[in-house]
């Protein structure tokens, strides 16, 4: 048996909750001070209501095996928008942190009512927003709230430009700064992981998933992070575990921050995705055109006639790469690509449906999210060379 055990204050009486789980059969017993709460939580349930008191409290089996105790979903966050000044610190370790303080600041988001609310997110009344310079653009479910924050790191003005909406219990955010330092190519993911890592570590979030892709040409990444109940400064705390999904893209030298906040237990994630996939930023500048050298042409005696192509050839080797190519992705994991929500399955899965398409795993867009059925094997899969 492996047990977990939660104290919380309702009213000011203190309850004690724990789950014990079977390590054969995966059942798990809820106490409430003691004594069995509810009926037992089969292997195959990854939630369970509990009442407490006068109130409730929802039991989560995680992917890893654990259980987590979560705020009902009748029971929303305080909602506040105040900032945080964390202090004056170097360039290189405060601007990252500081960016995650003022991502900090514009949350205000409270749990989802569960049940028919789904609905309420299939008919999200979006409206266009055009960023006036012309860099981007989005569509909010309403207009969006404009801020401007800015600090003086290392004696230059770093300012953070927010875009905050929130429709029913989902938040909604594009926010972008201009960098003070060089962006070459060769630096430029450096950059965003560094920033990314500073925001994360202010947030004390953990990262569920990470990948490379780009939009408009930009280097860019999404992720899916996981923020813990109690993220945030003093007046503007979570009160419940949240999961954020996002992007970062960095254009040129400005560094765009787009992403979404919902409650952890929130089943509901389909306008999460149409928010992400509006946002839009223009194509990087072009680089200057190399400079064009004339030359004389050769003389008749040099000119050489290239041997026109052996098509049979070319045909021939393309048909080996394609007999090459199917055989290694035989081999390899197949998965199922549940192409509505971004997420892939295996074979087994209690969740494949007929409409999934089959392919083997290096076939797998970028910014799919792996199902909880998916191993570690596959997860962690890379092609080899």
């Amino acid at each position: 048996m492996s047990a977990q055990t939660w104290t919380v204050d309702i009213h000011g009486k203190k309850h004690t909750i724990s789950v014990e789980q079977d390590s054969q059969s995966r059942r798990a017993t809820i106490r409430v001070n003691g004594r069995i709460a509810v009926s037992l939580m089969s292997a195959d349930e990854t939630e369970r209501e509990v009442p407490v008191g006068d109130a409730r409290y929802i039991v989560r089996r995680l992917e890893n095996g654990t259980f987590d105790l979560d705020v009902p979903p009748e029971v929303f966050l305080n909602r506040a928008a105040a900032g945080s000044s964390p202090g004056r610190r170097t360039a290189k370790s405060g601007i990252g942190r500081w960016v995650g303080f003022v991502v900090l600041a514009v949350i205000v988001i409270g749990l989802l009512r569960f049940g028919r609310s789904g609905l309420q997110y299939m008919r999200v009344p979006w409206q266009p927003y055009a960023a006036p310079d012309g860099t981007f653009k989005a569509k909010f479910p309403v207009q969006p709230t404009k801020a401007v924050q800015s600090q003086n790191i290392a004696g230059d003005i770093w300012t953070v430009n927010s875009l905050y909406s929130e429709y029913k219990n989902h938040g909604y955010a594009v926010q972008y700064l201009d960098l003070k330092v060089v962006v070459v190519e060769a630096n430029a993911e450096s950059i965003m992981n560094q920033f990314f890592a500073g925001w994360m570590g202010v947030m004390g979030a953990t990262v569920e998933n990470k990948e490379r892709t780009s939009l408009a040409r930009n280097q860019a990444f999404s992720f899916v992070a996981s923020i813990p109940s109690g993220a945030g400064p003093e007046e503007a705390k979570l009160k419940v575990p949240a999961r954020m999904r996002g992007l970062l893209a960095l254009r040129d030298r400005r560094l765009f921050l787009v992403w979404t906040l919902a409650a952890r237990g929130d089943p509901f994630s389909n306008d999460l995705r149409q928010f992400l996939d509006a946002f839009e930023t223009v194509a990087p500048p072009e680089r200057p055109a190399e400079l064009i050298v004339e030359r004389e042409p050769a003389p008749a005696e040099e000119a050489r006639v290239e041997p026109a192509p052996d098509r049979a050839a070319e045909e021939a080797a393309e048909a080996r790469r394609r007999e090459e190519t199917a055989k290694r992705r035989a081999a390899q994991p197949q998965i199922n690509l549940e192409r509505e929500w971004k997420m892939y399955h295996v074979a087994g899965c209690p969740a494949l449906a007929p409409s999934m398409e089959r392919v083997a795993i290096e076939q797998k867009p970028m910014g799919y999210t792996p199902h909880i059925c998916i191993p570690d094997d596959v997860r962690n899969w890379k092609r080899k060379r």
